[in-house]
């Protein structure tokens, strides 16, 4: 038996009046956010624990979002041509290198190319 289909008859603690499908849905809205919330805590901590003073900290921070903004517009209008196979690939790749710059970060300021790239 394939684990896809081991996966398919897993029971899922059902979210009052909705499906499987919904309430898988919003299990993993539920665990995104509990995460992301955990991140957003610790990562100017950490930061901070690299050196990074509080305007700094807020620099790095900011420029994350500042150049995830300024992707989606032109994400969308990716999106939408097709081929999300390689989407999927550089979407879940690049955060992962982020991530893992990150962790080998010795400075604050080695960290915004992994911001930029996640």
């Amino acid at each position: 038996m394939s684990w896809t289909v081991r996966l398919e008859a897993l029971t899922v603690p059902r979210w009052r009046g909705y499906g499987r499908d919904s309430s898988l849905f919003l299990w993993a809205w539920l665990l995104w956010g509990l995460g992301q919330g955990l991140w957003s805590y610790l990562w100017p901590l950490y930061l901070a624990g690299l050196g990074a003073s509080s305007v700094e900290v807020g620099f790095a921070v900011s420029t994350n979002f500042v150049v995830a903004t300024l992707c989606y517009v032109p994400g969308g209008y990716v999106a939408q041509l097709g081929r999300h196979k390689w989407q999927m690939t550089v979407g879940h790749v690049a955060p992962a290198l982020a991530v893992t710059s990150f962790a080998l970060a010795g400075e604050w300021w080695h960290v915004l190319p992994g911001v930029v790239a996640l």
